[in-house]
């Protein structure tokens, strides 16, 4: 049925407005539906050939703006996949940071644990010593008790600074990397004692 039409029926009949004409489209398209209109209904090569290029050209013009968008939905989805690609690349750098920062954070725990550990033995031992040492040499263990208490409060100094040296680079992570979630859940619970 439809191969007995000229082709600007045919597109009349499907484009449903979907392609958009140009004013002089418009008019020459118009100009041939009433010329047929008027025209009996045989008509000659030379009148479908005119009517053929019409259409012809407009269907060439669509398939032009359709490469065109082809083309411009190609270049999208090779910069999304750009896009992608970087932000695959920055949720690793993320992850890793926070693999760092949660073995920061162990090793704060560690640092804790060992000054502690390490505080209690020292006091163990040498309260020991003294209790052992106290009915013979009251002298010299005065002077031996002041000296391991020296050295007690210099292992705490260091210890207290190491700690503070900690709690200051965590700070600065959190205030640098204030959007990272695992960040604002950590907290440093560490307790110093005072000899």
């Amino acid at each position: 049925m439809y191969s007995d039409w000229p082709l600007y029926r045919v597109y009349d009949q499907f484009s449903g407005g979907m392609w958009k004409l140009t004013d002089e489209q418009k008019k020459e398209l118009k100009k041939i539906k009433e010329g047929d209109d008027m025209k009996p209904r045989i008509s000659t090569t030379q009148e479908n050939c005119k009517y053929n290029a019409l259409v012809a050209g407009i269907v060439s013009d669509k398939i032009d703006s359709l490469e065109e968008q082809i083309k411009d939905l190609k270049n999208q989805n090779e910069t999304l996949q750009t896009e992608k690609g970087e932000l695959v690349k920055k949720s690793e750098e993320m992850q890793n940071n926070i693999n760092r920062y949660t073995y920061m954070d162990e090793l704060m725990d560690d640092l804790e644990k060992g000054y502690q550990d390490d505080t209690t033995q020292l006091i163990q031992h040498y309260e020991k010593k003294l209790a052992e040492e106290k009915e013979y040499r009251i002298k010299d263990l005065t002077e031996e008790k002041e000296h391991h208490a020296k050295e007690i409060r210099s292992r705490c100094d260091k210890n207290e600074k190491k700690i503070k040296m900690f709690r200051e680079m965590i700070h600065r992570l959190k205030v640098a990397h204030p959007d990272i979630e695992e960040l604002k859940l950590m907290t440093l619970k560490l307790t110093v004692s005072v000899f």
